[in-house]
């Protein structure tokens, strides 16, 4: 009878602190989002997009809560500040 056969899987992901931006990848953000959390930041609603976003993701706009990617579109501004 074979022996059994383990696997182990270890998941690396960054040191996020709250604030920081959002980064890339699958389980890089759900680690991100679980420290935004924590911390207190809660997600907003995109005005154009409707999609929920941390305020970290959100750019200043007259019109409310606009993501930094609507925000782009609409001004075409890849990078607002």
């Amino acid at each position: 009878m074979p022996k059994p056969f383990h696997l182990g899987h270890i998941d690396m992901v960054g040191d996020y602190k709250p604030g920081d931006p959002r980064p890339e990848g699958y389980m890089d953000w759900h680690e991100w989002a679980r420290v935004q959390t924590e911390a207190g930041l809660r997600q907003v609603r995109c005005g154009v997009c409707s999609k929920w976003k941390f305020p970290q993701e959100l750019s200043a706009h007259p019109e409310g809560a606009v993501c930094l990617e609507c925000h782009g579109e609409r001004t075409g501004d890849p990078c607002p500040s």
